[in-house]
C-alpha cells in the first residue's frame, strides 16, 4: 500500500498531529463535490482515478489540509500540469494543498503544516 518513503511520512505526520486524522491515498472525487453543471460529466472524468497522498482531517473528520509527496517523476511536465491541475480543483474545494519533496526534514514538515494544523514541536 504504500513505499518506503510514504510509509515513513505517514509515521511521521501521525505522530505530529496527533489531534487529526491521517487518510492516506484519498480520492480526488471523495474530497470534492462536482455541482450539477452543463459540464458536470467532463468534470468528473477529470477528477476520475486522481488520488490525493495524504489528507488530514480534524476530529470531525472535515478535511484541513491535502499532502502531495513530489519525487522526481514530478519534474515531468504531465505531472507539474497533473499537480497544478489539483491544486485548481482543492482551491476551488476550499482545501489547502502542500507539496512537499519526499525525504525534506522534519522541520520543514512542521513549518509547512502549522498555518492549518495545531501541531506540537517536533520530537521524533
Amino acid at each position: 500500500m504504500f513505499s518506503a518513503a510514504e510509509r515513513s511520512f505517514y509515521e511521521i505526520l501521525r505522530r505530529i498531529t496527533p489531534q487529526h486524522t491521517v487518510f492516506p491515498k484519498v480520492r480526488l472525487d471523495e474530497l470534492v463535490h462536482v455541482e450539477g453543471t452543463v459540464s458536470r460529466q467532463s468534470h468528473l472524468k477529470r477528477i476520475d482515478g486522481k488520488h490525493i497522498d495524504f489528507v488530514v482531517c480534524d476530529k470531525d473528520m472535515a478535511p484541513v489540509v491535502a499532502i502531495e509527496l513530489e519525487d522526481a517523476p514530478h519534474d515531468r511536465t504531465d505531472h507539474r500540469r497533473r499537480d497544478e491541475f489539483l491544486d485548481e480543483v482543492l482551491a476551488a474545494a476550499s482545501l489547502p494543498v502542500i507539496h512537499l519533496r519526499r525525504g525534506c526534514v522534519l522541520d520543514e514538515v512542521h513549518r509547512l503544516l502549522s498555518p492549518y494544523l495545531r501541531i506540537g514541536t517536533p520530537m521524533l
